[in-house]
């Protein structure tokens, strides 16, 4: 088609130049930036008059006949033609049957959406009639985004009906040209404007991603999910947000920042929100037909321990701060500030009128309803629409969050809109997330483990018992040497009774610096045998890492061996170094009796809340922390294991983990607390072939492994591994998919505080492309901790969101937190 003459070359705004960038014409697949608004006409329709309102509409409007295009130099441009072709196109539907006809016209309506534009070729607008008897009409308005904000799009509908009952257009005021608006950009302090922003993104980290794993450049399916707050509500959000000075727009932005921080765990979340760009310096520019609006940062930081107040007046603040330096392009902002990507959801409030019944002046035709449809090219963005009953409209990309996950979202973020009007006193940390059928899936459903409550027992009793049941099975393995259970509990008693000798009992800790070994697994249980404690050091330890978690526990006895008693030397301790192999030692030990330890023997009675053992965690300041954790949970994780992980007295566990981290621990409960048999390795550290090569030639059935040293393990025949227990870091479906088919693979999760797990996974397959941490497991306590650090009444659970894993949830309670 031949080129029209060039009117004018302009600048762009800077939302055209970023949707310029992003909208790279491709034939295939539907445009973000493709904005379709249907208009539902009713009455008798001059349909050549409005096809000539359509034609006088782009004559009117300079804006509405660009194309964009790319210098030499590579800068981008809008060129203005002096004329464009109208695009107006007519469907008739009328002879259709009535079930034809709606699927014909849902037809039409979705193809003309997924029409795309190119944005080099103009005009960016097209219009669509679809006919469906004498007098319904459907009118479609379809513009490429880049054209056009949601304020333009009432102005033309109102001068199109305009100029269809005047062809002349006299009633019209003069048009207010789109160039006055960029004339006027030109002109600004960009050094300003830039050092504002830097101001209020000082400080950010990182993203905040609802979405982390979308690929930003991957094709997206537009799609969108629209709720309305009941009228009661949208009446006393608005009340609410006059009473406090603030506006519906802030009351909502600072629900979605809680949201936000709930679902990310964080307390400093940026989101995007759109501004209406329409500076009151530029004269008539609110009666411009473009494209105005910009999209940029709202920092919230959500404070648990403050009440929602604050949070929303802060917000509202920083808004007016900021709102004067608005007119940067967010590409603009993220580079000159450093911050980069900042977020992927947008919060919208539109506050152009929405008028859904338009009558037209001196005819019978009007307009009875509007029905826009626009997209994003965000993983998630929401949109509002105020009115008698506020609307809440969710566009998102289908490949990056699930419609199930936009649903929850929308009612969750109802609850803390609630929860704010109801009780805008309250702590940030108090608000309710969870609606009541949500909650109800959460602690009912999810936490039904349908196993009754288990008498809870200490990790000796646990053990002798199995003693009892299984006195002639392997018990330990370790290079040539096998251990029945009978052999090692005469062992541990030994050990248990000169340990009680040397002061050890309830309360008393005793710190283990040892590899790997049978004598590492004999001390651990003869030190509970004696009622005490034990505390793992891991010998490979750095010295100053070591000297302070001895100095921290202060144990009553440092139990070593003879190999690694040396690096014991240079390192203060308090307590007496015992070298278990040493001549005298094991001389002494040789002597105690082999009978069971009992409490007639211990310093005091042994009960479940004394200790049982002290794991140092890496701690968030890079300290590390003691956990003290009782014997009172160590029962139900071990029927948990038994059932989950499908433990038989023919496994074989591979005591893989540092004895340092607690993933011993649900080593030793899977192994001798079940009847089966613990294989310890002779190698120090476990990795790659070696690994692979033990868990070969040793027919290890069962095992913990942490997904970094899993990945490093060859492909190799494993007949004998059936069972693979995860935890310790995030799991990625990769590693699911090569690793699950043909054995039984379990994500376990659980802080420290848990004893081991607080949940466990249903066996994962190679189809599961988010990875679930599971169910809690049965018997265990539920305790929260408020703001202030103080428990909440047991019974509520807390929720947990797993960092770098979008939209996906875990629920958790710890067990035994304290004593009941």
């Amino acid at each position: 088609m031949k080129q029209s003459r060039i009117e004018d070359i302009l600048p762009l705004s800077p939302l055209q130049a970023g949707l310029l960038f992003h909208a790279r014409y491709d034939a295939q697949g539907a445009d973000v930036y493709t904005v379709q608004f249907a208009l539902s006409l009713r009455g008798p329709l001059d349909v050549a008059a409005l096809r000539q309102a359509a034609g006088r509409l782009l004559e009117r409007h300079a804006g509405l006949r660009v194309s964009f295009r790319t210098r030499a130099n590579g800068d981008p441009i809008q060129v203005v033609h002096r004329s464009v072709p109208v695009q107006f196109t007519e469907h008739d539907l009328r002879e259709l049957g009535p079930d034809e006809r709606t699927r014909e016209h849902q037809r039409l309506i979705a193809e003309d959406r997924a029409q795309r534009f190119n944005p080099a070729a103009p005009p960016l607008l097209r219009f669509t009639l679809i006919r469906l008897d004498e007098e319904s009409h459907d009118l479609l308005l379809t513009n490429h985004h880049i054209l056009l904000d949601g304020w333009s799009m009432p102005l033309l509908v109102q001068e199109l009906f305009t100029l269809y009952t005047d062809p002349t257009g006299r009633q019209l005021a003069p048009a207010v040209p789109y160039r006055n608006y960029l004339a006027w950009l030109s002109r600004q302090d960009q050094a300003e404007h830039l050092a504002a922003w830097a101001e209020m993104l000082d400080g950010v980290e990182e993203a905040t991603l609802l979405a982390p794993g979308a690929a930003p450049d991957a094709h997206r399916t537009p799609a969108n999910h629209v709720i309305e707050l009941p009228a009661e509500l949208t009446e006393e959000l608005g009340t609410f947000a006059r009473r406090h000075g603030l506006t519906v727009n802030t009351v909502m932005q600072g629900a979605w920042s809680i949201l936000l921080a709930r679902h990310t765990g964080r307390d400093d979340v940026t989101f995007g929100t759109t501004l209406a760009g329409r500076p009151a310096e530029v004269a008539g520019s609110d009666s411009m037909v473009g494209l105005f609006i910009n999209t940029v940062p709202v920092r919230a930081r959500v404070r648990p321990e403050e009440t929602v107040l604050p949070l929303l007046t802060r917000l509202q603040q920083q808004s007016l701060r900021i709102a004067r330096h608005q007119y940067l392009g967010l590409a603009e902002i993220q580079r000159e500030t450093g911050a980069g990507t900042l977020f992927d959801s947008i919060v919208v409030f539109e506050n152009f009128p929405h008028d859904q019944q338009i009558a037209i002046p001196g005819t019978d035709l009007r307009v009875v309803q509007v029905t826009p449809h626009d997209a994003t090219h965000y993983p998630l963005a929401l949109v509002m629409a105020p009115g008698e009953r506020l609307s809440l409209r969710f566009n998102y990309q289908v490949e990056a969050v699930s419609q199930a996950e936009v649903e929850s979202l929308a009612q969750r973020l109802v609850t803390v809109v609630t929860s704010i009007l109801r009780a805008p006193e309250q702590r940030v940390a108090a608000i309710d997330v969870l609606g009541e059928v949500e909650r109800a899936r959460v602690l009912e459903e999810w936490n039904d483990t349908s196993r009754e409550a288990l008498a809870p027992q200490t990790l000796p009793a646990l053990f002798e018992r199995q003693v009892a049941a299984t006195p002639d099975a392997v018990a330990v393995v370790h290079g040539d040497t096998e251990l029945t259970y009978a052999e090692l509990d005469a062992r541990a008693n030994r050990l248990a009774h000169w340990l009680i000798g040397q002061g050890v009992g309830p309360e008393s800790f005793v710190a283990v610096v040892m590899p790997r070994s049978v004598e590492l697994i004999t001390s651990l249980l003869a030190i509970t045998k004696a009622g005490g404690a034990y505390v793992p050091v891991d010998p490979g330890y750095p010295a100053d890492r070591m000297s302070y978690m001895l100095a921290d526990a202060a144990p009553v006895a440092v139990l070593t061996l003879a190999d690694t008693a040396q690096v014991l030397a240079d390192i203060a301790t308090s307590a007496p170094v015992h070298t278990l192999d040493s001549p005298a030692t094991s001389a002494d030990i040789a002597g105690q009796a082999t009978g069971p330890v009992s409490d007639q023997h211990r310093a005091e009675p042994l009960g479940v809340h004394h200790p049982a053992y002290v794991i140092y965690t890496s701690g968030s300041t890079g300290r590390p922390k003691g956990v003290v954790v009782s014997h009172h949970g160590i029962t139900h994780l071990t029927a948990a294991e038994i059932e989950g992980f499908a433990v038989e007295r023919t496994s074989r566990v591979l005591q893989f983990s540092s004895p340092s981290f607690d993933a011993s621990v649900l080593e030793v409960c899977m192994s001798l607390l079940a009847g089966s048999t613990l294989v310890v390795p002779t190698e120090r550290l476990l990795a790659g072939e070696d690994l692979g090569r033990v868990l070969s030639d040793s027919r290890i059935t069962h095992a913990l492994i942490s997904p970094a040293a899993l990945a490093s393990v060859p492909e190799t025949a494993l007949p004998d591994f059936h069972t693979l227990i995860v935890g310790g870091e995030a799991v990625g479906g990769d590693l699911v998919e090569r690793w699950s088919p043909g054995r039984r693979m379990v994500n376990a999760y659980g802080p420290t505080e848990s004893t081991v797990c607080a949940t466990m996974s249903r066996p994962l397959t190679s189809d599961d492309t988010t990875i679930p941490i599971g169910q809690p497991v049965n018997g265990t306590h539920v305790y929260v901790l408020d703001a202030a650090l103080q428990p909440v009444a047991p019974g509520v659970i807390g929720e947990l969101y797993i960092a770098g894993a979008g939209l996906a949830r875990g629920y958790w309670n710890r067990p035994d937190l304290t004593s009941e």
